[in-house]
């Protein structure tokens, strides 16, 4: 049977292995679109991850020309992953190229060639197993053909200390990026050794969409992490098509982890962590210009304005515009089901307890965002409460007794 006249095949969202309590089902109106909110529905990342950063990949990088010789050693690791030279390549696993800087040969480009020429010379099929390409004042090496997705490992030495470095998708600090490298080629900046905090994510990404060609490093984020939010388990939409049908699926603005890690960009506590405890969104609402979901004892407000986005746009610059993830501290389980909205903030109700979401400041930011219990009346998770204009009403039900409550505002 259709369900809310949705076809069963476009309605998994509020079915479940058990039979479906359509009154479970929670209807929340935002701008013009209606959402559907099953509370049952445990939410999830997809499977996809970010890719790893390996040693498949290199970067040569001359800071400073000068006359006298340049010389780069290509060591390559045994495929097993055991971390250990390949000695069957090259001298002992390891082929070196040269290149003497002169007034004659005195550009990047120049000192490629002759370096490439050298690398041929030790390992005849150069050309064909490793990619070896110019990209700004540096050369991109990467391996291929037989070789491919074969690790390596990298060293330089110059006129003198400094004149040319190697780059292997870590620095200590942003100064130590080449101005121009490979499209899409990511970089992990440590900056502090000591800490994880500060750890950002930077990949460069050319103005023209070409390989080597100049552009610019932005903020991104981490390896092999989950980054996509499955739409699959969040609210659905409930939208009217142009010959007046309806239309029942996932809502597809949701935004993704776009930068940061699990230390500088934690997913949003709405989301099941693999292998973590499940997680289900209780209510969504809107407040002080964000969207909020509401589950267990967490309440998750997106980012000000980008009311579909729950993670934060730098993961070292922090801005009151944020999204906020703020927890319920009490001593039994606050088990939060609805909210209702007040002049002091807003109105958390759980099955033991009611709280209140305000701030002491004008402006609502994850630094200035507190959570106080206000009373601890049991609550009927089954009927939100309702405004009575001066006054907020709620109800606490037992086996044998019904009771209105209500809370002066």
């Amino acid at each position: 049977n259709d369900v809310n006249g949705v076809a069963p095949s476009q309605s998994g969202y509020v079915t479940t292995k058990d039979k479906v309590n359509l009154s479970e089902l929670k209807i929340f109106q935002f701008q013009d679109t209606v959402f559907i909110l099953n509370p049952k529905k445990k939410v999830e990342y997809t499977g996809a991850l970010t890719p790893v950063l390996n040693f498949t990949e290199g970067f040569i990088f001359f800071k400073t020309l000068l006359n006298g010789d340049y010389t780069v050693k290509i060591s390559l690791l045994l495929a097993d992953g055991s971390g250990n030279l390949d000695t069957s390549f090259g001298t002992a696993g390891t082929i070196t190229g040269t290149a003497t800087h002169s007034s004659t040969n005195n550009t990047v480009e120049e000192l490629h060639t002759l370096l490439d020429s050298s690398f041929t010379s030790a390992y005849s099929n150069f050309a064909t197993d490793f990619d070896f390409e110019v990209s700004g004042n540096g050369i991109y090496i990467r391996t291929k053909g037989s070789l491919n997705n074969r690790e390596f490992e990298l060293e330089v030495s110059g006129p003198s200390d400094g004149a040319i470095s190697q780059l292997r998708h870590e620095v200590n600090n942003v100064a130590d990026l080449p101005l121009q490298l490979r499209n899409n080629y990511k970089v992990k900046v440590v900056n502090s050794l000591d800490v994880n905090a500060d750890d950002m994510y930077l990949i460069f990404e050319t103005e023209d969409g070409n390989d080597y060609s100049g552009g610019t490093w932005v903020e991104s984020n981490g390896p092999n992490i989950n980054y996509v939010i499955d739409a699959n388990t969040m609210p659905h939409a409930l939208t009217v098509n142009p010959d007046g049908s309806f239309s029942f699926g996932p809502w597809t603005e949701w935004e993704n982890r776009l930068v940061g890690d699990e230390i500088t960009n934690p997913t949003p506590h709405f989301i099941t962590q693999p292998g973590g405890a499940n997680r289900y969104i209780k209510d969504m609402f809107v407040y002080r210009n964000r969207l909020g979901f509401l589950t267990e004892d967490y309440v998750s407000l997106s980012r000000a304005g980008e009311f579909f986005n729950f993670f934060v746009k730098s993961a070292v610059a922090s801005g009151d515009d944020d999204p906020i993830d703020i927890s319920v501290s009490d001593s039994d389980s606050p088990s939060l089901n609805y909210v209702s909205k007040e002049t002091a903030g807003l109105l958390l109700y759980g099955k033991t307890g009611q709280y209140l979401l305000a701030t002491d400041s004008d402006i609502l930011s994850p630094t200035t965002a507190k959570i106080n219990k206000v009373a601890g009346y049991e609550a009927d998770m089954d009927n939100p409460a309702i405004s009575l204009g001066s006054t907020t009403a709620f109800i606490s039900k037992t086996a044998s007794t019904t009771k209105m409550f209500e809370l002066l505002k």
